[in-house]
């Protein structure tokens, strides 16, 4: 993925987040669309027809986790990314703020660990397999 592809996801659902008050839930539903496109465009398909077990984007569950908590991610890793980037702050006069930026660049860092790990476990049991 792009960096320009990451900050388009950011955008779609930075835009679903603010259009739902910030609802996780409802902004999720309404982004299953853009992950059926997503998945559509990628050609991911899974399954065989004659053993009544096919994975599509859209109508299966599996495809839509996969390709929401893929957006998910990646708004997440360009939201702290920019937030670094603009030394977000809330308080009132604080922006660029040096104590915010290092604040989100731990958190930035943080996060991409947690990421390295999942990776890392989900190597682990594919091993299993």
């Amino acid at each position: 993925m792009s960096l320009k592809e990451l900050e388009e996801t950011c955008d779609l659902v930075s835009g679903l987040l603010q259009a739902n008050n910030h609802d996780l839930g409802a902004s999720v539903g309404a982004l299953l669309p853009d992950a059926e496109a997503r998945g559509n465009r990628e050609r991911r398909r899974f399954g065989d027809n004659q053993h009544n077990t096919v994975y599509l984007p859209g109508p299966s569950h599996e495809m839509q986790v996969w390709h929401v908590s893929l957006m998910l991610a990646e708004y997440l890793a360009d939201l702290l990314g920019r937030k670094v980037k603009d030394g977000h702050c809330g308080a009132p006069g604080h922006a660029p703020c040096a104590t915010m930026r290092a604040e989100h660049r731990f958190m930035f860092e943080q996060y991409r660990k947690a990421l390295e790990k999942l990776v890392d476990d989900v190597s682990q049991l594919e091993a299993t397999l």
